[in-house]
């Protein structure tokens, strides 16, 4: 459309340009405002279980943290009381005070002399003595790795010479080593008390069972059960009506003999002044005398001499 001076007419403000075809344009409508509102509740309630869905897993995951503490904690007691049962191992010795008795107080095995000792002679019977023989005295612990070394060097010398006659060979054991040896289960109180029942009720396999344990010591550090101690006495020939007498209790959990070993082991400090382990006494004298060189005791051949020179 064009006016008469052959322009086309401006448009107006605020009316709509007619599209061709003659249909105006439409304005946009404006959102309802119930649609509004009720997206607005739809985000409110999608927002509220979102939360809530958060604070159950929240909820849920201190529950298994305090179920977790729970359990830990009842372990960690557990734990505890084992280890503190676990210190307070029964007590297999006599745990009385020094001079709280003596040898005169307690159950002797047989052939046991006065001073706690066991005495052989030429049959190698416990009990058994040789007359007017040298007297050899031998103060030993089970538990104590000289001692050992000492057997392995002197036993079978000092067995010749009570099977000659030519001396009386006193095994005098004696128990001080367990509180010293950590982890050994008590096993010089039970090994001492082992060869005392032995000595008292199989005394011609005492030897033989003396040697064996001295073969077997243990290493540092540990003890051989009572299940062991009868394995050994088994391969040297004690009887097992004897075996199954070796752990035998006197009074609670106290070995039978314990008291015996105690006073014996209190006897050998009274000779000795101390008690040192081994320990050799040559009719009542110690060897190596004072001064003399203390490896003697760990090599063959010096004490058999010092004993034949009294002979």
């Amino acid at each position: 459309m064009t006016t008469v001076d052959g322009q086309r007419p401006k448009k107006q403000p605020g009316k709509a340009t007619p599209q061709k075809g003659g249909a105006p344009a439409k304005p946009a409508r404006p959102a309802k405002p119930a649609q509004t509102a009720k997206a607005a509740r739809r985000a409110a309630t999608e927002e509220a279980a979102r939360l809530r869905a958060e604070a159950a897993q929240k909820a849920r995951r201190n529950k298994l943290w305090a179920i977790g503490g729970l359990v830990l904690a009842v372990a960690a007691l557990v734990i505890a009381v084992v280890v503190v049962l676990g210190s307070e191992e029964k007590a297999l010795g006599f745990r009385g005070e020094p001079g709280s008795i003596s040898l005169a107080d307690v159950d002797t095995p047989a052939g046991a002399d006065a001073d706690g000792g066991i005495p052989v002679g030429q049959d190698l019977v416990a009990g058994s003595t040789n007359e007017g023989a040298v007297v050899v005295e031998v103060l030993f612990d089970y538990r104590c790795p000289y001692c050992a070394v000492f057997e392995a060097a002197n036993g079978p010398d000092l067995k010749e010479l009570a099977q000659e006659g030519a001396i009386t060979l006193v095994y005098r054991p004696v128990s001080f080593l367990d509180e010293r040896a950590q982890g050994s289960k008590q096993y010089s109180t039970r090994a001492a008390t082992a060869a005392a029942m032995v000595a008292d009720l199989a005394p011609e396999r005492f030897v033989a069972f003396h040697e064996a344990l001295m073969e077997n010591q243990p290493v540092q550090g540990q003890g051989p059960s009572d299940r062991d101690v009868a394995d050994v006495a088994r391969g040297a020939g004690v009887p097992e009506d004897v075996i199954a007498r070796l752990a035998d209790t006197a009074e609670g959990s106290e070995r039978a003999f314990a008291r015996w070993v105690f006073a014996a082991t209190e006897r050998g400090t009274e000779l000795l002044g101390k008690l040192t382990t081994p320990s050799v006494l040559i009719d009542g004298e110690r060897f190596p005398a004072e001064g003399g060189n203390p490896e003697a005791l760990y090599e063959t051949g010096p004490l058999r001499a010092a004993i034949e020179a009294l002979g």
